[in-house]
C-alpha cells in the first residue's frame, strides 16, 4: 500500500479539521517547513523533535510505530510547541487557543500515524508534498 493509500484508508484526510478549512490549513503551516506563518515553518520533523525533547518520546514513538497511538493531552502539546505557536496556530484557524490545541491533540497521532505506515517519516520533500496534497483534499 502507498503512502497516500494509506492516508486516505485512515481517514485522515476526512478528519483534518473536522470539515474546517480553516483549521486544516492553520495545521498544515504548522507541519509544513516551507510556510513560516505558524510555528516559524520548523515543520513535522521538528514538531515531533519538539514533542521528544519535551519527555513525549514513547508517545511519538507509539505513532509512528505499528500499535496503538498513545494520546497527547492539550497541555503537552501547548508546553511543547509554545505559546507563540499555539497563538499563531488558533489565529489561523479562528478559533480560541484550548479549541485549537484540542484539536491539534486529536489529529495529530492520526495524522503521523498515517503519514509513517512503515515506522517512519518519509523525506521532508515527499513529506511536504504529501501534506500539501492531503491538507488540500
Amino acid at each position: 500500500m502507498g503512502l497516500m493509500d494509506a492516508i486516505a484508508k485512515s481517514g485522515i484526510l476526512d478528519q483534518l479539521g473536522g470539515g474546517s478549512p480553516d483549521l486544516a490549513r492553520a495545521a498544515g503551516s504548522l507541519l509544513s517547513s516551507s510556510d513560516t506563518s505558524v510555528g516559524g515553518g520548523t515543520g513535522l520533523t521538528q514538531v515531533l523533535q519538539g514533542l521528544q525533547s519535551s519527555g513525549l518520546g514513547d508517545v511519538v514513538a507509539s505513532w509512528l510505530g505499528s500499535g496503538s497511538n498513545q494520546a497527547v493531552s492539550p497541555s503537552q502539546l501547548q508546553s511543547a510547541l509554545g505559546d507563540q505557536t499555539v497563538s499563531q496556530f488558533a489565529n489561523k484557524a479562528g478559533i480560541d487557543t484550548g479549541a485549537a490545541l484540542t484539536a491539534l491533540a486529536g489529529m495529530l497521532p492520526q495524522l503521523v500515524d498515517s503519514l509513517s505506515p512503515d515506522g517512519s517519516l518519509p523525506e521532508s520533500n515527499q513529506l511536504e508534498s504529501l501534506l500539501s496534497k492531503a491538507l488540500s483534499a
